[in-house]
Protein backbone atom coordinates (compact mmCIF):
# COMPACT_ATOMS: atom_id res chain seq x y z
CA UNK A 1 0.00 0.00 0.00
CA UNK A 2 2.52 3.81 2.18
CA UNK A 3 2.45 6.15 5.51
CA UNK A 4 3.80 8.42 2.76
CA UNK A 5 6.71 10.81 2.03
CA UNK A 6 6.42 10.09 2.18
CA UNK A 7 6.48 12.38 -1.68
CA UNK A 8 6.99 9.43 -1.73
CA UNK A 9 5.66 9.75 -0.06
CA UNK A 10 3.36 8.01 2.10
CA UNK A 11 3.14 6.44 2.65
CA UNK A 12 3.53 7.60 1.08
CA UNK A 13 -0.27 2.90 -2.67
CA UNK A 14 0.80 -0.50 -3.74
CA UNK A 15 4.22 -0.08 -5.23
CA UNK A 16 4.47 -0.27 -9.00
CA UNK A 17 1.09 -1.89 -9.58
CA UNK A 18 -1.89 -0.58 -11.47
CA UNK A 19 -4.36 -2.08 -8.99
CA UNK A 20 -2.94 -0.14 -6.09
CA UNK A 21 -4.65 2.57 -4.11
CA UNK A 22 -1.99 4.95 -2.96
CA UNK A 23 -2.37 6.87 0.24
CA UNK A 24 1.00 8.66 0.26
CA UNK A 25 2.69 10.24 3.24
CA UNK A 26 5.70 12.06 4.28
CA UNK A 27 8.73 10.03 4.85
CA UNK A 28 8.30 10.76 6.95
CA UNK A 29 7.56 9.09 3.39
CA UNK A 30 6.50 6.48 1.94
CA UNK A 31 7.00 9.24 1.84
CA UNK A 32 5.99 7.68 3.04
CA UNK A 33 8.37 6.74 0.41
CA UNK A 34 5.60 9.01 3.50
CA UNK A 35 3.97 11.34 3.52
CA UNK A 36 -2.47 18.57 1.35
CA UNK A 37 -2.68 21.59 3.55
CA UNK A 38 0.11 23.93 2.62
CA UNK A 39 1.71 25.78 5.52
CA UNK A 40 1.51 29.52 5.76
CA UNK A 41 4.20 31.54 4.06
CA UNK A 42 5.57 32.40 7.48
CA UNK A 43 5.86 28.72 8.42
CA UNK A 44 7.23 27.55 5.09
CA UNK A 45 9.72 30.28 4.42
CA UNK A 46 10.84 31.30 7.87
CA UNK A 47 14.40 31.38 9.07
CA UNK A 48 14.61 29.22 12.16
CA UNK A 49 17.15 28.65 14.91
CA UNK A 50 20.76 29.41 14.04
CA UNK A 51 19.86 31.03 10.75
CA UNK A 52 18.78 27.71 9.27
CA UNK A 53 15.83 27.51 6.93
CA UNK A 54 13.14 24.95 7.60
CA UNK A 55 12.03 23.04 4.51
CA UNK A 56 8.34 22.54 3.84
CA UNK A 57 7.33 19.23 5.38
CA UNK A 58 6.82 16.33 3.03
CA UNK A 59 3.40 16.06 4.63
CA UNK A 60 2.48 19.40 3.05
CA UNK A 61 3.50 18.55 -0.52
CA UNK A 62 1.46 15.79 -2.11
CA UNK A 63 0.41 14.55 -5.48
CA UNK A 64 -3.02 15.59 -6.68
CA UNK A 65 -5.60 12.96 -5.87
CA UNK A 66 -3.52 11.55 -3.01
CA UNK A 67 -4.84 10.53 0.34
CA UNK A 68 -3.36 11.34 3.70
CA UNK A 69 -1.09 8.46 4.57
CA UNK A 70 1.89 6.69 3.12
CA UNK A 71 0.46 3.24 3.38
CA UNK A 72 -0.17 0.73 0.65
CA UNK A 73 -3.59 -0.84 0.30
CA UNK A 74 -3.90 -3.84 -1.99
CA UNK A 75 -6.93 -5.01 -3.90
CA UNK A 76 -6.17 -8.44 -5.27
CA UNK A 77 -7.57 -9.19 -8.70
CA UNK A 78 -7.00 -12.94 -8.47
CA UNK A 79 -9.74 -15.55 -8.42
CA UNK A 80 -11.98 -15.65 -5.38
CA UNK A 81 -10.46 -17.32 -2.33
CA UNK A 82 -11.92 -17.94 1.12
CA UNK A 83 -12.25 -14.59 2.81
CA UNK A 84 -12.02 -12.56 -0.39
CA UNK A 85 -15.61 -11.37 -0.20
CA UNK A 86 -15.25 -10.16 3.38
CA UNK A 87 -11.87 -8.63 2.59
CA UNK A 88 -13.20 -6.71 -0.40
CA UNK A 89 -16.24 -5.51 1.54
CA UNK A 90 -13.93 -4.34 4.33
CA UNK A 91 -11.80 -2.45 1.85
CA UNK A 92 -14.88 -0.84 0.31
CA UNK A 93 -16.02 0.38 3.72
CA UNK A 94 -12.51 1.59 4.50
CA UNK A 95 -12.47 3.57 1.25
CA UNK A 96 -15.75 5.23 2.22
CA UNK A 97 -14.38 6.19 5.62
CA UNK A 98 -16.64 3.77 7.50
CA UNK A 99 -13.84 2.63 9.76
CA UNK A 100 -15.96 0.95 12.43
CA UNK A 101 -17.73 -1.28 9.91
CA UNK A 102 -14.48 -1.87 8.05
CA UNK A 103 -12.84 -2.96 11.30
CA UNK A 104 -15.62 -5.50 11.92
CA UNK A 105 -15.32 -6.95 8.43
CA UNK A 106 -11.54 -7.22 8.60
CA UNK A 107 -11.81 -9.01 11.95
CA UNK A 108 -14.18 -11.51 10.33
CA UNK A 109 -11.94 -11.90 7.29
CA UNK A 110 -8.72 -12.60 9.18
CA UNK A 111 -10.51 -15.10 11.46
CA UNK A 112 -11.00 -17.45 8.51
CA UNK A 113 -8.44 -20.29 8.18
CA UNK A 114 -7.43 -19.31 4.65
CA UNK A 115 -7.52 -15.55 5.09
CA UNK A 116 -5.40 -13.94 2.34
CA UNK A 117 -2.26 -11.98 3.17
CA UNK A 118 -3.88 -8.90 1.65
CA UNK A 119 -6.60 -8.93 4.31
CA UNK A 120 -3.99 -8.70 7.07
CA UNK A 121 -2.06 -6.04 5.15
CA UNK A 122 -5.08 -3.83 4.61
CA UNK A 123 -6.35 -4.30 8.15
CA UNK A 124 -2.93 -3.17 9.30
CA UNK A 125 -3.34 -0.07 7.16
CA UNK A 126 -6.64 0.70 8.86
CA UNK A 127 -5.09 0.26 12.31
CA UNK A 128 -2.12 2.44 11.43
CA UNK A 129 -4.40 5.17 10.10
CA UNK A 130 -6.15 5.12 13.46
CA UNK A 131 -2.95 5.36 15.48
CA UNK A 132 -2.62 1.72 16.53
CA UNK A 133 0.99 1.19 15.44
CA UNK A 134 1.53 -1.98 17.47
CA UNK A 135 -1.64 -3.61 16.17
CA UNK A 136 -0.73 -2.56 12.65
CA UNK A 137 2.75 -4.06 12.95
CA UNK A 138 1.25 -7.37 14.05
CA UNK A 139 -1.11 -7.41 11.05
CA UNK A 140 1.76 -6.74 8.64
CA UNK A 141 3.78 -9.53 10.26
CA UNK A 142 0.83 -11.87 9.86
CA UNK A 143 0.56 -10.89 6.21
CA UNK A 144 4.25 -11.72 5.76
CA UNK A 145 3.80 -15.11 7.43
CA UNK A 146 1.41 -15.90 4.61
CA UNK A 147 3.45 -14.27 1.86
CA UNK A 148 7.01 -13.35 2.79
CA UNK A 149 7.61 -11.82 -0.63
CA UNK A 150 4.82 -9.27 -0.31
CA UNK A 151 6.63 -5.99 -0.97
CA UNK A 152 3.70 -3.88 0.19
CA UNK A 153 3.56 -5.61 3.56
CA UNK A 154 7.31 -5.12 4.05
CA UNK A 155 6.97 -1.41 3.22
CA UNK A 156 4.00 -1.05 5.53
CA UNK A 157 5.82 -2.85 8.32
CA UNK A 158 8.69 -0.40 7.86
CA UNK A 159 6.26 2.52 7.99
CA UNK A 160 4.74 1.21 11.22
CA UNK A 161 8.20 0.98 12.80
CA UNK A 162 9.09 4.43 11.50
CA UNK A 163 5.93 5.85 13.08
CA UNK A 164 7.21 4.91 16.54
CA UNK A 165 10.83 5.88 15.91
CA UNK A 166 12.24 2.36 15.60
CA UNK A 167 14.62 3.21 12.80
CA UNK A 168 16.73 0.04 12.84
CA UNK A 169 13.64 -2.16 12.47
CA UNK A 170 12.21 0.15 9.82
CA UNK A 171 15.45 0.01 7.89
CA UNK A 172 15.44 -3.78 7.98
CA UNK A 173 11.91 -3.93 6.60
CA UNK A 174 12.64 -1.41 3.85
CA UNK A 175 15.87 -3.21 2.97
CA UNK A 176 13.95 -6.45 2.51
CA UNK A 177 11.41 -4.66 0.32
CA UNK A 178 14.32 -3.31 -1.71
CA UNK A 179 15.74 -6.79 -2.17
CA UNK A 180 12.40 -7.95 -3.53
CA UNK A 181 11.92 -4.91 -5.76
CA UNK A 182 15.22 -3.20 -6.54
CA UNK A 183 13.52 -0.82 -8.97
CA UNK A 184 11.15 0.70 -6.42
CA UNK A 185 11.83 4.41 -6.02
CA UNK A 186 9.42 4.67 -3.08
CA UNK A 187 11.38 2.02 -1.20
CA UNK A 188 14.66 3.78 -1.92
CA UNK A 189 13.25 7.08 -0.65
CA UNK A 190 12.18 5.45 2.60
CA UNK A 191 15.48 3.62 3.03
CA UNK A 192 17.48 6.78 2.37
CA UNK A 193 15.44 8.66 4.98
CA UNK A 194 16.20 5.95 7.55
CA UNK A 195 19.92 6.21 6.86
CA UNK A 196 19.67 9.96 7.27
CA UNK A 197 17.80 9.49 10.55
CA UNK A 198 20.63 7.40 12.02
CA UNK A 199 23.31 9.79 10.75
CA UNK A 200 24.72 7.74 7.87
CA UNK A 201 24.73 10.67 5.46
CA UNK A 202 26.91 8.96 2.86
CA UNK A 203 24.47 6.06 2.47
CA UNK A 204 21.49 8.40 2.49
CA UNK A 205 22.96 10.56 -0.27
CA UNK A 206 23.88 7.51 -2.37
CA UNK A 207 20.40 6.03 -2.15
CA UNK A 208 18.61 9.33 -2.82
CA UNK A 209 20.81 9.73 -5.90
CA UNK A 210 19.92 6.19 -7.00
CA UNK A 211 16.23 7.08 -6.70
CA UNK A 212 16.73 10.18 -8.88
CA UNK A 213 18.61 8.13 -11.48
CA UNK A 214 15.88 5.50 -11.51
CA UNK A 215 13.06 8.00 -11.91
CA UNK A 216 14.42 11.32 -13.19
CA UNK A 217 10.96 12.53 -14.26
CA UNK A 218 9.37 12.00 -10.85
CA UNK A 219 9.04 15.38 -9.11
CA UNK A 220 8.60 13.79 -5.68
CA UNK A 221 12.01 12.12 -5.92
CA UNK A 222 13.70 15.45 -6.63
CA UNK A 223 11.84 17.07 -3.75
CA UNK A 224 12.98 14.40 -1.28
CA UNK A 225 16.59 14.64 -2.44
CA UNK A 226 16.44 18.43 -2.27
CA UNK A 227 15.18 18.39 1.29
CA UNK A 228 17.99 16.02 2.28
CA UNK A 229 20.62 18.21 0.58
CA UNK A 230 19.28 21.28 2.32
CA UNK A 231 19.65 19.58 5.68
CA UNK A 232 23.28 18.96 4.77
CA UNK A 233 23.56 22.69 4.00
CA UNK A 234 24.30 21.94 0.33
CA UNK A 235 22.05 24.79 -0.69
CA UNK A 236 23.05 25.09 -4.34
CA UNK A 237 22.42 21.40 -4.94
CA UNK A 238 19.18 21.59 -2.98
CA UNK A 239 17.93 24.47 -5.12
CA UNK A 240 18.70 22.44 -8.24
CA UNK A 241 16.55 19.55 -7.00
CA UNK A 242 13.74 21.87 -5.91
CA UNK A 243 13.81 23.49 -9.36
CA UNK A 244 13.52 20.03 -10.93
CA UNK A 245 10.46 19.51 -8.79
CA UNK A 246 8.94 22.80 -9.97
CA UNK A 247 9.64 21.95 -13.63
CA UNK A 248 8.17 18.44 -13.42
CA UNK A 249 5.30 19.00 -11.00
CA UNK A 250 2.61 20.65 -13.20
CA UNK A 251 -0.30 18.25 -13.60
CA UNK A 252 0.96 16.07 -10.77
CA UNK A 253 0.98 18.50 -7.85
CA UNK A 254 -1.24 21.43 -7.08
CA UNK A 255 -0.43 24.95 -8.25
CA UNK A 256 -0.35 25.94 -4.58
CA UNK A 257 2.38 23.40 -3.83
CA UNK A 258 4.41 24.46 -6.85
CA UNK A 259 4.15 28.12 -5.92
CA UNK A 260 5.22 27.31 -2.37
CA UNK A 261 8.41 25.61 -3.57
CA UNK A 262 9.11 28.46 -6.00
CA UNK A 263 8.97 30.91 -3.10
CA UNK A 264 11.17 28.61 -1.11
CA UNK A 265 13.81 28.55 -3.84
CA UNK A 266 13.94 32.35 -3.67
CA UNK A 267 14.47 32.26 0.08
CA UNK A 268 17.28 29.70 -0.25
CA UNK A 269 19.04 31.65 -3.00
CA UNK A 270 21.26 33.86 -0.77
CA UNK A 271 22.45 30.79 1.12
CA UNK A 272 23.74 29.19 -2.08
CA UNK A 273 26.27 31.93 -2.80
Amino acid sequence: MQPATNMNGQHPGRLATASAHRLPAEHKSIGEPVRVSAPSAADSLALRGRGEIVAPSLATVRQQGSGSSGIHVVVDGAAERPGDSLFKRAFAEQSRGNFERSNELYESAIALPQAPAEAFNDYGVLLLQNGNQLGASEMFKQALKRDDKNVDAWVNLGDSYNAIGHHAEAMGAYARAGQLDASSVAVKDRLAAEYAAIGDTAAARRIYAEAVNLSPKDPAVHYNFGKYLQRQREFRAAIHEYQEFVDLAPGKFSAENIAMIRRYIVVLGPYAK
